[in-house]
């Protein structure tokens, strides 16, 4: 492979690490708003405090969209770690390519040297 689909497949491993990076963060911080939702819940209860049914209600449709969205990003990690595992294996590859292309030129310089 040439210099520019060498620099072409890390550019690809580059941008691909900074979408997990971001989506690691963005389900950190959903995972931070449910428990803090849950706790707001959970100690509304524990004081007797019965909340009135519309915030009940939005904060039930508010942990249900956050489930929704820390479901959708696992999968997506999912699919990152995928990709990460394909790009591992096309450097394996390249490696190796390197390699046999590196033996390849040294078998025809001691041809030509004959």
């Amino acid at each position: 492979m040439n210099a520019r689909g060498d620099a072409e497949i890390w550019m690809k491993m580059l941008e691909m690490l900074r979408t997990i990076r971001v989506s690691k963060e963005k389900l950190e911080e959903l995972e931070r708003m449910v428990n803090r939702l849950t706790a707001e819940m959970a100690e509304a209860s524990r004081r007797g405090v019965l909340p009135n049914p519309g915030d009940a209600y939005e904060q039930l449709q508010a942990l249900a969209r956050l489930s929704s969205a820390i479901e959708r990003i696992g999968r997506e990690m999912e699919e990152l770690e995928r990709l990460e595992r394909k790009i591992q294996a096309l450097e394996k590859r390249i490696e190796m390519d390197q390699l046999i292309m590196d033996q390849i030129r040294e078998q025809l310089r001691k041809k030509l040297q004959v």
